[in-house]
């Protein structure tokens, strides 16, 4: 089933919806880039203190209601954490002026990106504890972006910005897979639940993306949006560990921005 979804309050925010836990809350940002929080058909934005105006970024959302995603300044970009109403910020060192945290796991276990200072591409990063291990696919693309980590550490993402095409993959241990989506020339994995189930999006030919997948396994499923809703510039952002992805869209006709809600 599939249903879409806008602000509860009645006023256009434009949702982009990028975390779920399995109590179905779901984080990430409203436009004028506020991080916000909607459960139970409630919703409540907030900002990270000392973020420039409009922005802050809220990316995931664990079964404890910790809240990860992104916020800038006049020092650049840097990853936060909101946990019981406190903030706290999250840099890997030695990142040139930029930070981002996509994910986090039930222990507290944190994924996102950096910007590397000696080549001014992304890569990956996983911090446990005060500990931060980094990595990158080193692939013909320069930029390892990771999208989410589970309960396992198990962790997804994607490799771009080559002049080639994107791949999902995995990561634990020290060891990455890559995939590609069924007839896909670009897929970017986003999400990936407690049983291994991962989710993004695939193109099988321009630079956006035109359908979700979830691979689960070896076996993948994907489906577009209805064609009543317009949508352009999807974005399936996690996966819940009932089989539930939430995600965004553009309507076309309108420019509005989405939230929308899957079961597979």
């Amino acid at each position: 089933s599939l249903a879409r979804f806008d602000d509860p309050r009645g006023e256009f925010t434009g949702f982009h919806s990028t975390g779920i836990n399995n109590a179905l809350t779901i984080a990430g940002t409203a436009s004028f880039q506020h991080g916000f929080l909607l459960a139970g058909g409630a919703i409540s934005t907030f900002d990270v203190p000392l973020a420039f105006n409009n922005s802050t970024f809220g990316d995931d959302i664990n079964n404890a209601g910790v809240i990860v995603g992104g916020y800038r300044n006049g020092s650049g970009g840097h990853g936060f954490i909101l946990a019981n109403g406190s903030f706290e910020a999250v840099d890997v060192p030695g990142a040139q002026n930029e930070t981002y945290v996509a994910g986090i796991n039930d222990s507290g276990q944190l994924v996102g990106q950096y910007r590397r200072a000696d080549t001014g591409t992304f890569a990956g990063f996983i911090r446990s504890g005060t500990s931060i291990v980094t990595f990158d696919a080193a692939q013909a693309q320069p930029n390892t972006i990771a999208g989410g980590i589970n309960n396992l550490g198990q962790v997804v993402g994607s490799v771009n910005g080559g002049g080639t095409d994107s791949r999902g993959f995995t990561y634990q241990n020290g060891v990455f897979e890559f995939f590609d989506a069924p007839g896909a020339l670009r897929t970017w994995a986003q999400g990936i639940n407690n049983h291994g189930a991962i989710v993004g999006m695939a193109s099988s030919g321009g630079a956006l993306a035109t359908e979700v997948f979830v691979r689960d396994g070896a076996s993948f499923t994907t489906f577009a949006l209805p064609s009543l809703w317009n949508a352009r510039d999807i974005v399936a952002g996690d996966i819940a560990d009932d089989g539930t992805v939430v995600g965004y869209f553009t309507d076309n006709s309108t420019n509005q921005t989405y939230g929308f809600l899957a079961t597979i």
